[in-house]
């Protein structure tokens, strides 16, 4: 079970997450705070999966705290939850870490499934955050030689793999790695390629012909 903390200022929109991240089975709800500070003081920080973070936060910032969460614990994945979609606060995020950025207007079961994407080594942003980002990207690499400057070897063949169809398990087995290796490389592709999905990178590869 995913264990989830949530760091919103908004009291409306925290109580609005808690309520319903309380009733999902395959999501347990640890902690739910309105500041960064709060969230520092809790013993359970160590629990947890997931952490969805405001970055307009009174005192420590959300980016801030992104960069102290992956000091604590490298493995603790943290999702941005703003209703900024401005490239600052979006690279900001990722630079320090961040493994997604979803907007306010997100509905409550696409953050979920949003989540969920991330605990399975996906990346999770809203559609206006993966199309500027996207359209940054298509301006920064517009040839596909610079691909292999990018990504290692294993990323290249992985995309290979997915490219023909296999699963991540079958990608696991075909190159005699775990299965958590393939979702880490995925990730990691996604992160250096700036998409989200596998439909978005199918797009990309084929685009660069």
């Amino acid at each position: 079970m995913l264990k989830l903390a949530i760091v919103e200022d908004t009291d409306d929109i925290r109580e609005a997450l808690e309520s319903y991240f309380s009733t999902q089975h395959t999501i347990q709800l640890l902690i739910a705070t309105p500041s960064a500070e709060d969230f520092l003081n809790y013993d359970a920080i160590g629990d947890i999966d997931i952490l969805l973070c405001d970055i307009g936060l009174p005192g420590i910032s959300g980016v801030e705290l992104v960069w102290r969460v992956k000091q604590i614990d490298p493995d603790i994945h943290v999702v941005m939850f703003t209703v900024f979609d401005e490239e600052d606060y979006i690279f900001q995020s990722l630079k320090a870490g961040a493994s997604g950025y979803l907007l306010k207007n997100t509905a409550l079961k696409d953050i979920k499934e949003g989540l969920l994407e991330v605990d399975n080594g996906g990346a999770s942003m809203s559609p206006q955050i993966a199309k500027k980002l996207i359209g940054f990207f298509n301006k920064s690499i517009p040839v596909k030689k610079d691909i292999s400057a990018i990504l290692s070897d294993k990323e290249l063949l992985i995309i290979r793999y997915a490219q023909q169809g296999y699963n991540n398990r079958q990608i696991a087995e075909e190159m005699f790695i775990a299965l958590d290796t393939v979702k880490y490389h995925i990730k990691n592709i996604y992160r250096k390629l700036e998409v989200n999905s596998r439909k978005e990178l199918d797009k990309f590869y084929s685009r660069l012909g």
